[in-house]
């Protein structure tokens, strides 16, 4: 008996999920057999539900263990789905190992609990609703916090803001 797995995929890098229900531990069961996770270098989740509750669950944190080279996970959703879904199960499920988070916050909190939470984060895009009250809101946090950070507003219809983690002090672009 072989221990060596025989994905159909062995080689995907990059792989995106469009989650329209609360997805189970058998959906990622199944998707281990299917794709090598362990070769994932960057994973987008595509929330498009209209579900009262949504949350990251243990498929989440099945999926995060197995995917041991992801560097880039993005979380899309529009506002009212990332409004439903716990901010908590996220940061709680976020792998070590990921260093680029890209997601839509409606409120700064969440923001201030992520980058609290994944200190090994070197870059963080955040889409918003009010890019100007939320930046001032992360400048404050970061400077009191002592994390030095080149932040980047990028004026554009879909309201991003980047934070890219480094050695100089916080600077607002």
């Amino acid at each position: 008996i072989s221990s060596t797995q025989n994905y159909i995929f062995s080689n995907v890098t990059d792989l995106s999920l469009i989650i329209n229900q609360i997805w189970s531990v058998d959906l990622i069961k199944n998707l281990s057999i299917i794709v090598n996770l362990s070769s994932l270098d960057k994973l987008k989740l595509m929330f498009r539900s209209n579900l009262k509750i949504l949350s990251l669950d243990a498929g989440a944190k099945i999926l995060f263990n197995q995917a041991s080279n992801l560097r880039s996970i993005e979380i899309e959703c529009n506002f009212a789905t990332m409004g439903m879904l716990d901010i908590n199960d996220i940061i709680s499920k976020l792998p070590l190992h990921v260093k680029r988070l890209e997601t839509r916050l409606h409120y700064l909190e969440p923001a201030r609990m992520i980058l609290e939470r994944v200190e090994y984060l070197s870059f963080v895009t955040f889409h918003v609703p009010e890019r100007y009250e939320f930046w001032n809101g992360i400048v404050e946090w970061l400077t009191k916090s002592g994390r030095k950070a080149t932040i980047q507003d990028e004026p554009d219809p879909d309201h991003y803001c980047s934070i890219a983690f480094c050695s100089y002090n916080v600077h607002v672009v």
